[in-house]
């Protein structure tokens, strides 16, 4: 809960409120051996903990890598080649140590559509000319965070090159994690050289985690499948390999007599099971729900070395901590959310998840399939709905297909295939992969049809922290308590977001949209084409699946337009032009506009957003009701987005960076 409190703080805490903090969690250790009500104070020192390494973290990082404030040509820079990333049109680069400004390096996520030399290995030094800007603030509401995300990663911009991608110099001495990437690329190279570009990439997102390179077409149908989970490292692949060496291994080592007599094999091969673990851990790029699962297994296989009883709830629990403590910001990820409610879910019917591995038939098993499916998609079903606006309930039955041959035909021919790839017998099993990753991608694309998905709305914050301590309390507590906690919790997240109401006008320096009597969006004036990304995504959150014109707008008195402006609900101005502002700014509560125009004297005392407010704090959401009218911006003034704005820390202290707005009518009114 600190780690969540301290991400959604409008501002950075002072260091001297955090000292503070951390003193009175000290303090309560003590209190606690002093006190019988332990598990109170225990969870409010866990608190102090978490918000503590969140700050730590964030401080750490802090202004090691604004360098770039604006969009910026580069010529002829150089930096040292970290990672590669085949995506369907182009290469993904990142570049680190490049001096964009005097004495300043920073890490540069590139879009190469150029030429690559073909010699280039990750770990040697690189030339490139291009253009750079930096990491972008979130497009829509509650939207993925891009700023944030670069900031934890050290990455200070991105951008695409306009020249060839040339060597400079060969990397002098290889780090560890470039060996690790260039084994990562050679197995991807390994794929792409027998079978076809979906196959490749499906393998390498199942076995090594690099799944950047699959269409967006295969990517939707997944999705909507409810088979995404099977896309990313998790504990189904990394069990699937920890135990696949753990057997071998021991029927290796039981052929020897005088081994079996000698050693305990069984925990020989627990410890070579870890490093291979290990090893593949990093081979795969070391995303949560990996760690997670490495965490998991690393305890399990650290039980039989030391004759201890593995407990799944205390390894998960354990799991979680690690991660947090090591990197707060997980707590954010989709892939922490959902791979731990999984788990999570699974763990309380544990019963259920173990007999899976005793199942006595096919029919069996696959029944226990489905219902493993059901539990987990269902705990899985708020974060799916929060992060993606949609939820399939076909997913149940596609991963009853899908998992089995996942887990006991892909993954398996794929790790022969690495094996025997030099020898005679790889394009038999290369023919045996295409046709298993063809059946799974079949698979996806049928459910994908049925239309068993479903689009949402997008849902606030508040609605899935209720759901997630619903989904607590019914894991952790016992009693009544699991009982009525849980559901009580999970009712409220519920209504919670079914009384949600989305954003009433949405703004930017491109567009300006309203909500229509039908809750619908339609625009009311934009700048070039009503197409992309980000009015799809606007369109997304509100349940709808394009921003209506202007045109089909219901002929009511909500939106009135003339010539130079409009007025909504009648205390809203939307306008670009001056004398339109002047005539019609008596007794607005908000004027919006979002033109180059100078703001009139007699209009000076209403609120207004301008364009220069929307460069200086992003997208703008309002919210309207009869008694105020309430505004968020998506540039805040945490330490991520100090440079989304384009400014620099000098501009940046002149301008107003309140990002939570509330403005009453009756103060507005003359």
């Amino acid at each position: 809960m600190g780690i969540i409190l301290y991400f959604s703080l409008e501002y950075e805490p002072t260091a001297f409120w955090v000292i503070t903090l951390l003193i009175s969690g000290i303090v309560l250790v003590f209190i606690i051996d002093l006190s019988d009500k332990l598990i109170p104070l225990s969870i409010i020192v866990l608190g102090i903990v978490g918000f503590v390494c969140a700050y730590a973290r964030t401080s750490v990082l802090d202004l090691k890598h604004f360098v770039v404030t604006d969009k910026t040509y580069v010529k002829d820079k150089v930096g040292t080649l970290r990672e590669m990333n085949y995506r369907p049109k182009h290469v993904q680069l990142l570049v680190c140590d490049v001096e964009v400004s005097k004495r300043k390096k920073t890490c540069i996520r590139l879009a190469v559509r150029t030429v690559i030399d073909p010699i280039i290995q990750v770990g040697d030094i690189i030339k490139f000319t291009g253009v750079i800007y930096p990491p972008k603030a979130p497009i829509s509401h509650n939207g993925y965070d891009f700023a944030r995300d670069a900031y934890f990663k050290g990455i200070g911009a991105t951008g695409f090159t306009t020249s060839a991608v040339v060597l400079q110099e060969k990397g002098a001495s290889i780090r560890f994690l470039d060996w690790i990437e260039r084994s990562r690329i050679k197995t991807y190279e390994r794929f792409a050289a027998r079978l076809s570009r979906d196959t490749t990439e499906v393998l390498s997102a199942l076995l090594i985690g690099k799944r950047q390179g699959i269409r967006e077409e295969i990517l939707k149908d997944v999705r909507r499948s409810g088979l995404a989970h099977l896309l990313a490292i998790s504990g189904l692949h990394l069990s699937c390999v920890a135990g696949m060496v753990f057997i071998f291994f021991r029927h290796v080592f039981v052929c020897s007599e005088k081994l079996t007599l000698l050693y305990n094999i069984k925990k020989l091969c627990s410890g070579i099971a870890i490093g291979v673990s290990f090893y593949y851990l990093l081979l795969a790029g070391m995303p949560i729900s990996a760690c997670r699962a490495f965490i998991m297994v690393l305890l399990t296989f650290c039980g039989i070395i030391i004759d201890r009883r593995h407990n799944s709830m205390r390894s998960l629990s354990v799991a979680a901590s690690v991660i947090l403590l090591a990197t707060p910001e997980a707590i954010l990820s989709p892939s922490f959310q959902m791979s731990f409610a999984a788990v999570l879910s699974l763990v309380s019917f544990g019963n259920l998840s173990c007999s899976m591995v005793v199942a006595n038939n096919i029919l069996q098993y696959l029944v226990l399939t489905a219902t493993v499916s059901l539990i987990a998609s269902l705990a899985t079903a708020p974060y799916v709905i929060y992060h993606f606006q949609e939820f399939s309930i076909a997913g149940v039955l596609a991963n009853v297909i899908a998992v089995p041959t996942a887990t006991f035909v892909v993954i398996p021919l794929g790790v022969l295939y690495l094996i025997t790839c030099d020898t005679f017998f790889a394009p038999i099993i290369a023919f045996l992969l295409e046709w298993a990753v063809s059946f799974l991608l079949y698979i996806a694309h049928c459910t994908a049809l049925t239309e068993l998905f479903t689009s949402f709305r997008s849902i606030p914050s508040g609605a899935v922290l209720l759901v997630t301590l619903g989904l607590l309390t019914a894991s952790l507590c016992t009693g009544c308590i699991r009982l009525f906690g849980g559901v009580i919790f999970t009712f409220l997240g519920t209504v919670s977001a079914i009384t949600y109401k989305t954003p009433d006008i949405i703004c930017d320096d491109t567009a300006v949209v309203v909500k229509g009597r039908d809750a619908n969006l339609y625009f009311v004036m934009q700048n070039g084409s009503t197409r992309g990304f980000k009015y799809a995504q606007w369109a997304r959150d509100n349940g709808q699946g394009r921003i209506k014109q202007q045109g089909e707008f219901l002929q009511d008195k909500m939106l009135v337009c003339e010539e130079g402006g409009c007025i909504y609900k009648d205390h809203v101005l939307i306008t670009s032009d001056s004398s339109f502002l002047v005539a019609h700014c008596k007794n607005m509560n908000l004027i919006i506009c979002n033109e180059q125009t100078a703001y009139p004297e007699e209009c000076s005392d209403i609120k207004h957003i301008g364009l220069q407010d929307i460069r200086d704090h992003g997208v703008h959401y309002i919210w309207m009701n009869k008694s105020s009218v309430y505004v968020e911006k998506s540039i805040t003034r945490r330490p991520w987005h100090k440079n989304a704005r384009g400014l620099t820390d000098e501009d940046r202290g002149q301008v107003d960076t309140v990002t939570k707005v509330r403005y009453h009518p009756q103060s507005n009114k003359k």
